[in-house]
């Protein structure tokens, strides 16, 4: 941060920490460049696929073990096992 008239000088983590546990950013506010930001949310796609019962109820219990929805553990072993057969692919060639 550049020290501006009254702004802490920034001469180390500690003195910046206790300018601000005394002063209201809103003071300063005003004085800062505007931004901008853009929040891109991941694509998703949804796709059904049907398992054995006894598979879904086993991995629901799974799930349930380590408190994970059971639908994020199914895409977490999935981009796991995407990454070992991706990575193996682009090692043979």
């Amino acid at each position: 941060m550049r020290a501006g008239k009254g702004e802490p000088s920034s001469q180390s983590e500690d003195a910046e920490r206790d300018f601000w546990a005394t002063h209201s950013a809103a003071k300063f506010i005003d004085s800062l460049p505007a931004v901008e930001i853009e929040i891109v949310a991941p694509r998703r796609k949804r796709e059904r696929i049907a398992l054995p019962a006894s598979d879904l109820d086993a991995i629901k219990k799974l799930a349930k073990q380590v408190w994970v929805p059971y639908q994020e553990l199914i895409r977490t072993w999935l981009r796991e096992r995407l990454g070992r057969e991706t990575a193996g692919i682009a090692q043979v060639h």
